[in-house]
């Protein structure tokens, strides 16, 4: 795995969204590297996810790609991630950041969300397709896999 190098120096990475998707998701061109990069950090247990990140998977594979799954393989994957990854949340101090962060750099709100609840967490480096706006934010290393 070329870009599974950098969690082996951190203890724990977040995997955004967007690869959980695709690792559901046969059709797309980045499916197998998505599959295998959500495999390594199982089997490394240095994977971490958002409780964020299973409302946008959701919404994502049941609304946004044509039904992508059913309820019910949806909820089943929910089980799956909570079981491999070690989860994070956020509460109203994180959302207070989460704006001052997108203030201060002009991130998206719901990616500065992903951020600060990221450093609140000690979780440094985040595994996604768009690490262009993970990059303005002091104290998150953001990784694009598919590049």
């Amino acid at each position: 795995m070329k870009n599974g190098v950098i969690c082996m120096t951190d203890p724990a990475c977040l995997v955004d969204s967007n690869l959980l998707v695709y690792a559901h998701e046969p059709s797309s061109p980045k499916h197998a590297a998505a599959s295998d990069l959500v495999e390594w950090f199982i089997a490394s247990k240095s994977g971490v996810l958002s409780v964020q990140n299973l409302a946008e998977f959701c919404a994502v594979a049941l609304e946004k790609r044509n039904n992508l799954l059913t309820r019910e393989a949806a909820d089943a994957a929910i089980d799956d991630f909570s079981r491999f990854f070690r989860m994070i949340s956020y509460g109203s101090s994180t959302v207070r950041e989460a704006l001052r962060i997108r203030n201060a750099t002009g991130t998206h709100f719901y990616d500065a969300l992903l951020a600060a609840t990221m450093i609140e967490n000690g979780v440094g480096t985040i595994y996604t397709e768009n690490a262009d706006d993970f990059q303005k934010i002091p104290g998150i290393k953001a990784v694009n896999p598919f590049v």
